[in-house]
């Protein structure tokens, strides 16, 4: 399968004769009492679980109301694919998360705000350890195939653009930093 998202709505297409399998739209299927704006973080590597973070639709409010909220603590929601059940919600970073991956098992859950990085269970929501604040800011991570290691796109001190930190994803310490990468990467397992 192939897999993809874009405006809280995620798809997934048959790989060999690209005909689309799932289109479900988490913006209109999250009922949270408020006008929300979903925004797909990660998906699962089997395609199975989403995790997303459901923001106030900010147009709906006025300006200050919009500005506390936006500083307000968001937690991440885990959402079945399938039948868009809320599989867990995982709550602990002060303000809504720049990002999220899920490990190749697929158990785990890294999320990120900033400098702050946090390891989840994905079934229960539990945090399974705070892996510290990081040096850099981090702007996109993902786990390698194997599962002991995270790569991250981050600023760099002293580097005009961002670097990549390899770290091991149980302690968080960091085993390799290389200067002036490109902005994104793209995973290719």
């Amino acid at each position: 399968r192939l897999l993809g998202s874009h405006d809280g709505t995620f798809y997934a297409w048959d790989a060999a004769s690209f005909e689309l399998l799932q289109n479900v739209n988490f913006t209109e299927t999250l009922d949270l009492g408020l006008e929300v704006r979903a925004e797909i973080l990660g998906i699962d590597p089997d395609g199975t679980r989403v995790v997303v973070t459901a923001t106030p639709d900010t147009s709906v409010l006025d300006f200050d109301e919009a500005l506390v909220r936006s500083f307000a603590p968001t937690p991440l929601l885990v959402l079945d694919t399938t039948s868009a059940r809320l599989v867990s919600t995982v709550t602990g970073h002060d303000a809504i998360a720049d990002g999220a991956a899920f490990d190749p098992s697929g158990t785990q859950l890294l999320s990120w705000r900033f400098r702050e990085r946090r390891l989840w269970d994905v079934e229960s929501g539990d945090l399974i350890r705070a892996l510290g604040s990081s040096e850099t800011n981090i702007i996109q991570a993902f786990f390698t195939p194997i599962g002991t290691e995270v790569i991250s796109v981050a600023s760099v001190e002293g580097v005009s653009r961002y670097g990549i930190i390899t770290w091991d994803h149980d302690s968080g310490r960091v085993l390799q930093v290389l200067r002036e990468a490109v902005g994104r990467l793209t995973p290719l397992t």
